[in-house]
């Protein structure tokens, strides 16, 4: 019985090979990026201004596949799996911001919403807002990306406010 047993695992892998499929073509890999993150500075302004800062991203997406096993070439999806804006300085809290969104855009691509909280809590120091579901790869994928901060203020701020934008995406391949 065991001879039979390797020789079907032996004649499968025959198939498998002699077919030009790769055994990694036939298992699914999924893993989390290592974190990506920005921080932006919103200068001072007024209550009820629009506020946006842009901010480029260098990421490794290529070397962390690599890393998991995988290749580039296979990559078939990467979506955020959590995504945080938290205050680093220039304030106690998230009080001044009101709402706001979080887009993200790469060379010959349009920029795209991925982010976005409709009414910041009172008292905060770190939000973790909505995020799309939607197939990020073509921007993630690149060298670098920008991501931008949009914000409305609830109130007068009189001094620079930093905030980091940080993320981790499910990588599919």
């Amino acid at each position: 019985m065991r001879n039979y047993l390797n020789a079907a695992a032996a004649t499968l892998l025959l198939v498998l090979f002699s077919s030009g499929c790769e055994l990694l073509d036939l298992v699914d890999i999924e893993f989390n990026s290592d974190e990506q993150s920005a921080n932006v500075v919103i200068e001072p302004n007024t209550a009820g201004t629009y506020v946006e800062q842009e901010e480029i991203v260098t990421t490794d997406i290529k070397g962390q596949i690599q890393d998991n096993g995988g290749s580039f070439d296979q990559l078939s999806k990467i979506t955020i799996s959590d995504i945080t804006v938290s205050l680093v300085s220039g304030a106690t809290n998230l009080d001044a911001f009101k709402s706001f969104e979080i887009t993200i855009k790469a060379d010959g691509l349009e920029s795209k919403k991925i982010a976005w909280m409709d009414d910041v809590p009172a008292g905060v120091t770190s939000v973790e807002p909505n995020h799309t579901p939607d197939n990020l790869k073509d921007y993630i994928g690149k060298d670098t990306y920008v991501v931008t901060f949009i914000g409305e203020l609830r109130e007068d701020t009189t001094e620079d406010i930093t905030l980091k934008i940080s993320a981790h995406y499910s990588i599919k391949l």
